[in-house]
């Protein structure tokens, strides 16, 4: 699974590539790995976009569930 950009990827885009739970943007989609259609993994959409493979994605069937019932301020 492919989790960093290229040494050369704008810092915004390589951020979110290599987002944690802690990085300040912090969204869901950034835990969603994705694939392409010669069978790479990226860690989530940021990666295969600073790797010039977002065209290249197969959509997946994706599905978000919480454990915990959380309001705006949480």
């Amino acid at each position: 699974m492919i989790t960093k950009c290229p040494s050369d990827t704008p810092t915004f885009l390589s951020e979110k590539c290599e987002a944690t739970n802690d990085f300040k943007e912090h969204h869901y989609i950034m835990h969603l790995p994705r694939l392409n259609s010669s069978g790479v993994w990226y860690q989530n959409m940021y990666c295969a976009l600073c790797h010039g493979d977002a065209r290249n994605l197969l959509e997946l069937n994706n599905s978000v569930a919480c454990s915990r019932n959380l309001t705006e301020s949480q």
